[in-house]
Order: C-alpha cells, then structure tokens, then sequence
C-alpha cells in the first residue's frame, strides 16, 4: 500500500507566504509613497489655520469672568484694605533736598513737610496680610508724592508699582503697640534706615488724612519709552484716631538715603485704624511725561 504524498498549495506553503508577504510590503510602500506625493502637492498652511476659533459669546464670556475677578479684586463695593493700622510723623525737612528728587513742575510745601509713616495690613481683598514703610512728600497744591517705600510682601509690591507709582521694595517691618506704648522699627539688607517709640495720647476727633489725600506718583518703565506723572485720590474711612508723643530716630543708607531729606522736627504724629480704597477708588489718570533726569536724581530711592 502505498503512502499518499500531500503537496503543497501555493496558498499555505511556504513560497506562497512569502509571495504573499511581498505583495504585502510593495502595497504598503505604494501607500506610504502616495502619503507623500500628497504632503508635497498640500498647500502649507498658515500657524492656527484650520484650528477652531472661539466663538464672540465664548470671546464675552471670559471676558465678563476676568472683569468680575478684577472688581472682585479690587472689591469696589466695599474696602479694599480693611482696619488697616498706621503710625504715622508730620516732620519739617529741607526744601531744597525736596525739590531736588520732586518730578519737574511740582514744589514742596511752605514750610517743607513729609509725612514717614510705618502701617500694618491685616485684611486685603488679594489675601496678602503684611506690613509697610513709606514716605510722603507734602506739595504745594494740597496733593503729596511717594519718592520711597518699603513692603514685606511680594504681590503688594507688585500692585504698587506697576498701577499706583509707589516705589516699593522689600524691607523689614516691626510695629508693635503694647498698651500705650508704640514701637516701630524699619531695616533693609541688614541696613538700620529708621525707628520710631513713643506714646499714645489722647483721642483726635479730627485727625489729618493718612493715605486720603491727592496723589502725584510716577509709573512706567526706565529706557526708551518716558516715565509718566499720575494722579489719584485713595478714599479712606478713618475708625480711630490717637495723638501720639513720639521720637524719631532717623539713620538712612547708601542704598535708601532718605536722611539726606534733612528730618527736623516732628509737627504731629498719630496712631491710626483705617479703612482704605474700594469704594470710590480713584483710578490713575495720566497728566505728562517726567524727564529722564527724575529717575537718575532718584536712582538710589526707587532702584537700589
């Protein structure tokens, strides 16, 4: 009896998978070619060509959002700065050291008055509870100017740079009252600038504005575009109000020569609780530009 043989299909032996596996790769690489006849013929197209654009109600949206967060941040039916607490000096200075780093065209008081003050801020509407050092210079027409001031906190130095001119930088605040005693004491880069101690007086029924008044402030960037004079007027809700006897003990430096203003005597000094901007708050106006050289008579005070 003899063995029937099985001899292979040319479907299932193994030159016909082979056959098979090579007509598979040339119809691959046929497609693969014609993919790339097809880029070359393609228009190129334009960056953001063919991609969705938001529609004008998606567009209003948003917008309607940002504005509610910025009214939101800035709290415009309310306070921005809620019991906030100052310590603040009336002190004569020289009139031609004032003069001197004041923007072109204003003039210092008669006589030639700055207010220093120290202020602590517990409440903000941006969630930054920290501490402050200023310096305002009194002007002629009733209005006052911020050639220099301190903060601790990061996001208050930025908000008031970049919207209100106020020349901040980073320094150490303490401020502390235990009973009727107060105790302020204001440092940066290891650098004593100056110290306040006194005592709490009587109460003051009509107290002189603490941040209440006209504002007069430079903003912009140094270099090719100008430097600009703005102006505002903070709204302020003054809760309590005491007359303070208080010292100053002034030492500025190199870096923040505020003593170069040539501090006298102090006029007044009170301790505050205030509630400020928010309702009512005047936005900066733009009037004119400032000279190149007020930033360079200023370099020291707001840049180093």
């Amino acid at each position: 009896m003899t063995r029937a043989e099985t001899i292979p299909s040319p479907e299932t032996g193994e030159g016909g998978r082979a056959a098979k596996s090579m007509s598979r790769s040339g119809e691959a690489a046929e497609a693969s070619e014609a993919a790339q006849r097809a880029r070359r013929d393609e228009p190129a197209k334009r960056p953001g060509e063919g991609e969705r654009r938001p529609s004008v109600v998606t567009t209003l949206t948003r917008l309607t959002s940002r504005l509610r967060d910025l009214a939101s941040y800035a709290n415009l039916g309310g306070w921005a700065f809620t019991d906030s607490r100052f310590l603040q000096a009336q002190i004569e200075i020289d009139p031609i050291a004032a003069r001197r780093i004041l923007p072109w065209g204003l003039r210092p008081s008669r006589p030639a008055i700055a207010t220093l003050f120290v202020a602590h801020y517990p409440q903000t509407t941006w969630g930054s509870t920290y501490s402050e050092a200023g310096l305002w210079l009194h002007l002629n027409s009733g209005a006052v100017h911020s050639p220099w001031m301190l903060v601790d906190d990061d996001i208050a130095l930025i908000n008031g740079r970049e919207m209100l001119g106020y020349p901040k930088k980073i320094g150490e605040i303490t401020f502390e009252v235990d009973g009727d005693r107060v105790f302020a004491e204001v440092k940066r880069r290891g650098a004593l600038l100056f110290r306040f101690r006194g005592e709490l007086e009587r109460h003051d029924e009509a107290p002189p504005p603490m941040l209440g008044r006209p504002v007069r402030n430079v903003t912009g960037w140094v270099g090719a575009t100008a430097q600009r004079l703005i102006a505002f007027h903070p709204k302020e809700e003054i809760l309590e109000a005491r007359r303070c006897r208080l010292e100053l003990e002034m030492h500025g430096s190199e870096r923040d020569p505020i003593h170069e203003l040539g501090f006298g005597r102090v006029l007044t000094a009170h301790w505050m609780r205030v509630n400020i901007g928010g309702r009512g708050l005047g936005f900066p106006l733009p009037l004119r530009p400032v000279s190149p050289l007020f930033w360079i008579d200023n370099f020291a005070l707001r840049f180093r």
